[in-house]
């Protein structure tokens, strides 16, 4: 089995083709001994998860926001660099991943996840990604209910996954009343974003028209986006984001 040994973690230069196949652009250097850091399932690179492999590996993946999308929107956005991060409901760090991809500089990044698997899973992840990138993550991994959580120093940005089965289609699909449980996380989200008063606030769920209707109340901007342009499914997804006057006078926007 081939092993990755000193890829350069900061090159964003590949993307997924739809097809299936790798479309490779400049600057992305392979070696010999080394396959492409990407996962196959929703742009993981393959080192994330530690020991963690089958089924359950790919429940947690899927549950995430894939990292190269949240490259993607942050460029977009013109999101500051070498920032302080908040990722609440962080899952197994999809946005924080991402943010490491899009960024050139040294960074803060703090994880709150209930999860406690997920939460052992992210800060393995995290030791492992000093390996692979260029810059220093400054990191600390939370394992707490949010709802109870405060933060602990101020942020420049705050990202927000939270659980999704009480809006999914699933869910519906069986004729289930959805409890509000995601909807409670959702007030709790803004709560912390509106204290925190952020450069930027992201937020990401399944599309649903509850939540929509909340985000826009607190001044996000929300919008419908289908992630299967670069991911090998179909997958919409309903992403919010608010910024700070600095960023509007700096041309922030998705582009």
């Amino acid at each position: 089995m081939w092993r990755c040994r000193d890829v350069p973690f900061q090159a964003f230069t590949t993307h997924w083709c739809k097809a299936g196949w790798w479309k490779g652009k400049r600057n992305y250097r392979v070696g010999a001994d080394c396959v492409p850091w990407m996962d196959y399932l929703q742009t993981f690179p393959s080192w994330w998860l530690p020991g963690i492999r089958g089924k359950k590996r790919s429940v947690m993946i899927a549950d995430a926001v894939p990292p190269f999308y949240v490259y993607y929107m942050l460029r977009g956005l013109g999101a500051p660099r070498g920032a302080r991060v908040l990722d609440l409901y962080a899952g197994i760090g999809g946005w924080g991943l991402g943010y490491a991809l899009y960024t050139d500089r040294d960074f803060y990044y703090e994880a709150v996840e209930f999860d406690r698997e997920r939460c052992k899973a992210l800060e393995l992840s995290l030791k492992l990604l000093r390996n692979y990138h260029y810059v220093d993550v400054d990191y600390r991994v939370v394992c707490v209910d949010a709802r109870v959580y405060e933060p602990s120093t101020s942020f420049d940005i705050v990202f927000g996954s939270p659980p999704c089965e009480d809006v999914s289609a699933l869910r519906r699909l069986y004729g289930h009343l959805p409890p509000k449980g995601t909807y409670v996380l959702t007030e709790r989200y803004i709560e912390i974003v509106d204290a925190v008063k952020p450069r930027l606030a992201m937020y990401e769920n399944v599309p649903d028209g509850g939540l929509e209707e909340m985000l826009g109340r607190a001044g996000f901007m929300v919008e419908l986006h289908d992630m299967s342009n670069i991911l090998p499914q179909t997958r919409r997804r309903l992403i919010a984001y608010r910024m700070g006057l600095y960023n509007w006078l700096n041309g922030g926007g998705l582009k």
